[in-house]
């Protein structure tokens, strides 16, 4: 799935994009639809023992 991000909105600190989700733990998303746009009220989790640990 592609996800449009403008410039301006772009994120590559994982530190920061951690913060951000613990105090704003919920997103609006809104897909583009044949019919119209919707949007969803979803709430977001981080695994931050599962972000933090690496594959072998």
């Amino acid at each position: 799935m592609n996800i449009y991000i403008p410039k301006q909105f772009e994120e590559s600190s994982v530190e920061v994009i951690h913060e951000l989700n613990r105090v704003h733990p919920f997103a609006t998303l809104v897909p583009n639809e044949i019919k119209g746009q919707s949007s969803v009220k979803a709430a977001i989790e981080i695994s931050f023992s599962a972000a933090n640990s690496k594959e072998s």
